[in-house]
């Protein structure tokens, strides 16, 4: 299965985001917070995303294995809060909580998909990934 335009941001990169990233945010058209932009691809034990890290203004890969994975989340937490973004009633972050094994503790990282300024395609990613885990 292929994710085409998914937004991710890492929980850890909330703490580095200023007044000025928070008033991006809320501008009119601008996407919502996130970190990397770029496509996902879902094997058998891997998701493995593919696109461009603003933050370094590189390529990016991300891969979690999917036996690292330990909880899908859809909706908003402390984190990704309803203040971090604008028009948040209209859709959901989704929260994969995952064993970071070089770090030896639990991470997260918030997926945004397909969002067009009022709705995402979080919900039909969140059912599949549901799926792909059991």
């Amino acid at each position: 299965m292929t994710i085409e335009n998914l937004l991710i941001i890492y929980d850890t990169d909330f703490e580095k985001r200023n007044w000025l990233d928070w008033i991006i945010s809320h501008v009119m058209f601008a996407p919502p917070t996130h970190r990397f932009s770029g496509r996902a691809l879902i094997e058998a034990d891997q998701f493995i995303f593919k696109g461009y890290d603003k933050k370094k203004n590189e390529n990016a890969e991300i891969i979690l294995y999917r036996h690292l994975i330990t909880q899908v989340y859809l909706g908003y937490d402390k984190t990704y809060s309803h203040f971090q973004v604008r028009s948040s009633f209209f859709w959901q972050p989704i929260r994969i909580q995952y064993q970071n094994e070089s770090k030896d503790q639990l991470d997260f990282i918030y997926l945004i998909c397909n969002y067009n300024h009022f709705s995402t395609s979080n919900k039909e990613l969140f059912e599949a990934l549901k799926i792909w885990l059991s």
